[in-house]
C-alpha cells in the first residue's frame, strides 16, 4: 500500500518512456480503473490525456518538498468543484435506490426549530479555544495562529437536539464544522426523509453549497446537542484568493471532507444495490442467479464512483 503527501495517486510520466500509476492511499477501488486506463493510453500514445490534470496527478509533483497539488489553488478548487458534482450524482442515485427499500423515516420535529438565516445571528467565536479545533485530524496541520485567523471568520451556533440546520433544496452558501455533538444527514425519497449518515465532532459539512453556490443537497438536523462553527462564502473566497498557506490548508480540508462524503455515499449505494440483488435472488430460480451483469457490476462498485475522465472532463468556472 503506497501513500502520497496530498492523498491523491500518481498518474503520469515521471520521465519520457516511464509511466507511473501508483500511490492509491488505501482507496484502490476508487482509483485503479481510471489509473490503468490512463497508463495504457499514455503507453500507447506517449501523451498525457486531456482529462488528467498534470498539476494534480503528475508524479513529478513529488520530486519537490512542495508538491504541486498543495501549492496550486486552481487545482484544489477544480478538485473540489468536481467532487461536488459527483456527490450530487451519487445522491440522486441514492434517492432513486431508497425508493425501492422499506423506508425508515427521519422526520423533522418542528419547522420552528430551524436556524433562521438572518445576518448577524449566531455568536462570536471568542470563547473557542484554538486547541479544540487542532485536536481534530482535519485541522491538526494548522498552526495556532492559522486557527485563530480562521475562527475570526466564523460564527458559533449552540443548537439543541432536533434543530433543523437546513433542509434539502434550501439556499446555502455556508459550511459548518462540528465542534461538539452529532448531526444527521438525510435526503428526501418520495416524500420521506431517509437517513444517509450521522456526522460527529471534527467533521465538516455543507461544503458543496459553499463551493458551488448550489442549493443544499441534503437535510441536516441535530441528533444530540451540538456546537457548530459556520463560515460564509464571501470570507472564504477572500481567503482562498489570498493564496496564503492557510487558504491552501482550508481548501485541502474541504476536499478531504468531500472525498469522505463521496466514499460514504458510494458505500451506501453499494449496500442498497447488494441488498436489492439479494432480494431478487430469493425470488429467482437458482439457474438464473447472477445472470444480470448490470446488477453484478453495481454490487462490485462498477459505475458508482465515476472515472476520472468524467470527473475532470471540464474545468469549473472559478468566481473571481
Amino acid at each position: 500500500m503506497a501513500f502520497t503527501p496530498d492523498g491523491l495517486p500518481c498518474i503520469g510520466f515521471l520521465r519520457p518512456g516511464l509511466v507511473i500509476a501508483a500511490g492509491y492511499n488505501g482507496y484502490g477501488g476508487s482509483y485503479t480503473t481510471a489509473a490503468g486506463h490512463a497508463a495504457a493510453e499514455m503507453a500507447i500514445t506517449n501523451v498525457v490525456p486531456d482529462w488528467l490534470p498534470e498539476e494534480i496527478f503528475s508524479p513529478r509533483r513529488l520530486l519537490t518538498n512542495e508538491p504541486l497539488f498543495l501549492t496550486e489553488r486552481e487545482g484544489l478548487w477544480r478538485v473540489a468543484a468536481s467532487l461536488c458534482r459527483q456527490i450530487q450524482s451519487v445522491n440522486q442515485k441514492l434517492s432513486e435506490a431508497l425508493t425501492l427499500q422499506q423506508p425508515t423515516p427521519v422526520l423533522p420535529t418542528s419547522s420552528a426549530a430551524q436556524i433562521l438565516r438572518r445576518a448577524g445571528q449566531g455568536r462570536p467565536t471568542d470563547s473557542i479555544e484554538p486547541e479544540s479545533l487542532r485536536a481534530f485530524d482535519a485541522f491538526s496541520k494548522f498552526s495556532r495562529e492559522e486557527i485563530c485567523h480562521l475562527l475570526r471568520l466564523m460564527r458559533r451556533w449552540d443548537l439543541p437536539k432536533d434543530t433543523i440546520i437546513f433542509t434539502e433544496g434550501s439556499p446555502g452558501g455556508t459550511c459548518f464544522v462540528i465542534l461538539e455533538g452529532a448531526i444527521d444527514v438525510s435526503i428526501n425519497a418520495h416524500g420521506q426523509q431517509q437517513l444517509l449518515t450521522t456526522l460527529n465532532a471534527g467533521n465538516v459539512f455543507g461544503q458543496m453549497s459553499l463551493i458551488e453556490g448550489v442549493p443544499r443537497s441534503a437535510t441536516c438536523s441535530v441528533r444530540s446537542d451540538a456546537v457548530l462553527l459556520e463560515i460564509e462564502r464571501q470570507p472564504c473566497e477572500e481567503l482562498f484568493h489570498s493564496g496564503s498557506s492557510l487558504a491552501l490548508k482550508c481548501l485541502a480540508t474541504l476536499n478531504e471532507g468531500l472525498i469522505s462524503t463521496l466514499r460514504g455515499a458510494d458505500l451506501r449505494l453499494m449496500q442498497l444495490d447488494r441488498a436489492e440483488l439479494q432480494r431478487s435472488s430469493t425470488e429467482m430460480p437458482t439457474s438464473s442467479l447472477l445472470s444480470d451483469n448490470d446488477s453484478v457490476g453495481r454490487c462490485a462498485g462498477v459505475g458508482i464512483v465515476p472515472e476520472m475522465s468524467e470527473v475532470f472532463a471540464s474545468p469549473p468556472t472559478v468566481d473571481p
